[in-house]
């Protein structure tokens, strides 16, 4: 590992690496990401359509990209807080609102993500209903604790779900759903606090005809720039944040990292 970190060193930097911003790291940062359940999924073409209404197809197919995560140290390495760009031996550079509309599809123009607290009045026995009805996915009572909800359950009815012309039309909503939180909560923002995520991510899928109305982009970029920033000044060493766009958005890693 700590080899790879040296190759890529020398690619992006001069011998004595004076576009390094706050100095070598010791180890590459660990990324969270939780994006098994979405690898290799065949998808039936209404749950394609879904997605693509979201604006989070394009996501979904990106989050299948391998993570390199000494490729991803090295560039925090180069990453400036202060102006929230990189120093490259090309010279400086940066991830645009532009760049996530294209490389990731996400909409950036469009309603903040903010949790309204739309299902803090309900009971267990409420909630549970409500993700039955929603997701096709029942959370026990273990799962929830204090705002939180393990994921793996639902990772796992994604992978042993196969929607086929024999399903309804609204099992396949049902399933696009399940898909667009996990991508949500595993990948575009992936919690660095172990197998959980906030329930209030849920409400954010209620109505399925506002669910592509949200500015997921800028909430990403928003994201990424915070979790590099934090990294590249010490107070990282977990990152959370969709570190996929920043391996896809600078032209000069195309040579060490190709897709």
């Amino acid at each position: 590992m700590q080899d790879s970190i040296v190759v890529y060193r020398r690619l992006l930097s001069d011998p004595q690496a004076r576009h390094i911003s706050h100095g070598p790291m010791s180890r590459a940062f660990q990324i969270k990401h939780h994006d098994r359940c979405l690898i290799g999924l065949e998808l039936d073409s209404r749950v394609v359509g879904w997605l693509h209404r979201w604006g989070l197809y394009e996501a979904f197919k990106l989050s299948r990209l391998p993570l390199n995560c000494q490729l991803i140290t090295v560039l925090i390495e180069r990453w400036r807080p202060e102006t929230r760009t990189f120093f490259l031996v090309a010279g400086e550079a940066t991830i645009t609102l532009a760049d996530i509309s294209i490389l990731t599809g996400l909409p950036i123009c469009g309603r903040p993500i903010i949790f309204t607290g739309l299902l803090s009045s309900l009971s267990h026995r409420q909630f549970t209903n409500y993700c039955l009805r929603k997701f096709g996915w029942t959370p026990s009572d273990s799962e929830i604790t204090k705002g939180l909800f393990q994921f793996k359950p639902l990772a796992d009815r994604i992978q042993q779900t196969h929607i086929t012309a024999d399903n309804s039309d609204e099992d396949a909503l049902m399933y696009a759903r399940a898909i667009a939180l996990m991508l949500v909560i595993g990948v575009m923002f992936p919690s660095t606090a172990g197998d959980r995520a906030s329930t209030q991510f849920i409400e954010l899928f209620d109505d399925e005809d506002a669910i592509g109305d949200y500015s997921w982009g800028s909430s990403v970029l928003a994201l990424l720039y915070r979790e590099m920033s934090l990294a590249a000044v010490g107070e990282r060493v977990t990152l959370g944040g969709f570190m996929r766009v920043s391996l896809v958005s600078l032209p000069e890693l195309h040579s060490v990292f190709p897709l």
